[in-house]
């Protein structure tokens, strides 16, 4: 029944009567010239029109009769929030033609949402958060309309030139610049993009911003030098976040004093680096940013004479920069710079500070420049009770890293270490595009043992209770570099060497003599290296019985049985990683070893036990087999020399086993004569042997 109290017995009846009676409606005065026609066609057109719409209209009432239909309107944004996470909008680049065009497929993504109905793309456009983000991957067209669907809502912004192309570049900053007030995250790497052009749009108020991360290439014009230090002449009250790469910054502008978090970056090259303030200014700016918690600084201080010292009246500040938030600091620059900053800071002791200083000039830029900071950093711990060294590039950079913790039970904690290090220093050569082919020539070499030796020479590296050292390093440590380095030590129990620097390390480990050397650092009671050593651990060192590099592996086990006969501690622990190497002598080399230490760990005798044997059987039997008719071959070339060392009688005067008393190569007298005389001589270590 209709409002009339028209009784239809259908749905086709009731639209039937309707149409009926509008048609009537349209034509009760009549057509009586042409212009009437037209005025009925275009009222029956319209009338039409409505018509059509009429199902959508009844579609979504049957959409609201379904369970998801009648969501609240909370939970359907609850929805759309989870689908906007799980499939955001965004981008993709290809490039073809041998990267010379290139062209870029847009995915609106979550946005599909909006098409299913009328409810559901009201919610989410009534809903301005969903807009406020990922806004610049689609295009300036869809930038532009997001923009305005986030209303008065924190926008987040992040643009790079792979979203946007060439001819889109102008709309894009357009839409940027409009709503800049709006922005709270602002993010723009561009490299081929002028910032000319970015600048401009840029220098509006931004109130707002709280985050700002700029990355670009390093700036040559000069007009666009202006445009970028522009940036950052505008009053930004509640900026917290600053981040630029490679660009340049105007330290006299700088006025942030809600600042938590600052990093710059600036090419390594002082050649093409634009520099545009001075020393003196960028203290000054620090000095206005008394809240930050995190500072890292790479080659981004302004460049210092060559006249310039750490007591320059020019450089010297009277009230020191105080930092009391300050929670991490990361310098990389000139080691003066450095020093100069670090001198005038006050930091707090629980900051994780790293110093990463270069020097190219030696006699005016010497190394001991840094030392104070290193010593005020020692002052304030307790103990150093482990110590990492490494090397990073031959002869070019030097890694040294204290804490005054360490977990004994982890052999990976100098990989992983989690406890934070007293001090994390690295002194390396400067950077080798900004010297020339003599300059770089005439730099001395860096060696680690010339460096910790400075170190304990002026007292800013206390190592009396040292108990876990790890030296990694493709530098050739002689014998007396160790024994020289760390010869006072007593309580070190835990040693990890890696690479070249392990190969004399064995001499060193069971010399009980005199040295004609300098015996600043050498223990005086025992003249014995780390005589309370528990734990050795050996990676990186080539294991090889075959080839030219087999020393190492052939006198292992001599100076192993070596140590063991000395008034020390009995080694207790042998860890040999599974990157050094692999022969067929390594079983019996495994068993050997197991009768001097007794916890050997060597991750290519995982599978052996004691006996020689595999758990798993044929493969390692046959193995042994090769071994026993290898040394049966031997015993009938009338090759009968006989070990010295090992085989024979042991110290009990008990006779050594039978497996264990065979001629071998590595084990003859001559042989261990020949590679002392290669390595360095050991004439005194071995007459004590025999």
């Amino acid at each position: 029944m209709d409002q009339r109290g028209t009784v239809h017995t259908s749905s086709d009846e009731y639209w039937r009567d309707a149409e009926r009676s509008r048609a009537a409606h349209l034509v009760e005065d009549g057509i009586t010239d042409p212009h009437d026609f037209l005025v009925v066609r275009r009222a029956m057109e319209a009338e039409l029109e409505a018509v059509e719409r009429l199902p959508f209209l009844l579609r979504s009432r049957i959409n609201t009769l379904s369970p998801v239909g009648r969501l609240p309107e909370e939970v359907l944004i609850h929805i759309i929030l989870i689908l906007h996470y799980i499939e955001p909008s965004g981008c993709r680049r290809y490039t073809y033609l041998h990267q010379r065009r290139f062209k870029i497929l847009r995915i609106i993504g979550w946005i599909k949402i909006t098409h299913v109905c009328r409810r559901w793309r009201n919610a989410a456009l009534a809903y301005p958060r969903l807009w406020n983000s990922r806004v610049c991957s689609l295009g300036p067209n869809w930038m532009a309309e997001m923009l305005s669907r986030s209303g008065t809502a924190p926008v987040f912004i992040t643009l790079t030139e792979s979203m946007i192309c060439p001819d889109e570049v102008a709309d894009t900053l357009s839409a940027l610049s409009q709503h800049l007030k709006h922005v709270q995250e602002l993010a723009i790497s561009a490299e081929e993009i002028s910032w000319g052009l970015i600048g401009p749009s840029l220098s509006g108020e931004t109130l707002s911003l709280e985050k700002c991360v700029l990355s670009g290439p390093v700036l040559r014009c000069g007009n666009e030098l202006d445009l970028a230090l522009g940036l950052f002449c505008q009053h930004k009250p509640r900026l917290r976040h600053l981040d630029m790469i490679l660009l340049p910054v105007c330290w006299s502008f700088l006025d942030l004093p809600r600042l938590t978090f600052l990093q710059v970056i600036n090419h390594p090259n002082k050649c093409v680096r634009m520099e545009n303030s001075s020393y003196r200014e960028f203290l000054d700016a620090l000095g206005r940013m008394p809240m930050l918690e995190t500072l890292i600084l790479s080659h981004s201080m302004p460049d210092l004479p060559p006249t310039a010292t750490l007591n320059s009246d020019e450089y010297l500040r009277t009230v020191a920069i105080d930092f009391p938030m300050l929670q991490k600091l990361r310098l990389i620059d000139d080691i003066l710079a450095c020093a100069l900053l670090l001198g005038c800071m006050n930091v707090p002791g629980t900051a994780t500070q790293t110093v990463d200083c270069s020097y190219g000039d030696f006699v005016q830029r010497p190394i001991n420049l840094i030392f104070p900071w290193v010593k005020s950093r020692t002052d304030i711990s307790s103990s150093i009770r482990k110590l990492s060294i490494s090397d990073q590039d031959p002869c070019h950079s030097i890694h040294v890293c204290a804490f005054d913790k360490y977990d004994r039970e982890d052999d990976c904690h100098f990989k992983t270490p989690w406890d934070l290090p007293i001090f994390d220093l690295i002194i390396s050569h400067a950077s080798s595009d900004s010297l020339s082919g003599l300059e770089q020539h005439l730099l001395p070499e860096l060696q680690a043992w010339s460096v910790i030796q400075a170190m304990r020479t002026e007292s800013v590296l206390p190592l009396e209770d040292l108990e876990v050292l790890s030296l990694t390093s493709v530098q050739d440590w002689d014998r007396i570099h160790w024994l020289d380095t760390f010869g006072d030590l007593d309580r070190v129990s835990v040693l990890h060497v890696a690479n070249e620097c392990s190969k004399y390390f064995c001499y060193a480990f069971c010399e009980s003599g005199p040295s004609d050397y300098s015996q600043e650092f050498r223990n005086t009671e025992t003249s014995i290296l780390f005589p309370s050593l528990d734990t050795l651990i050996i990676e990186d060192v080539l294991l090889d019985f075959n080839g030219y590099r087999d020393y190492f592996a052939k006198t292992l086990l001599f100076f192993l049985e070596q140590r063991s006969r000395l008034p020390v501690r009995p080694l207790r622990r042998l860890k040999i990683g599974d990157n050094c190497g692999y022969d067929r002598d390594v079983l019996q080399t495994y068993r050997r070893i197991k009768k001097i230490v007794p916890s050997v760990e060597w991750d290519m005798c995982e599978g052996f036990t004691e006996e020689g044997t595999s758990q798993n059987g044929s493969e390692d039997e046959s193995g042994e087999k090769h071994l026993k008719d290898e040394e049966g071959n031997k015993a009938d070339s009338g090759d009968d020399e006989v070990n010295d060392d090992d085989d024979g009688v042991d110290e009990d005067g008990a006779e050594a086993d039978g497996d264990d008393n065979v001629s071998d190569e590595d084990s003859s007298e001559e042989e261990n004569k020949g590679y002392d005389d290669e390595l360095g001589g050991t004439d005194k270590v071995e007459a004590s042997v025999q």
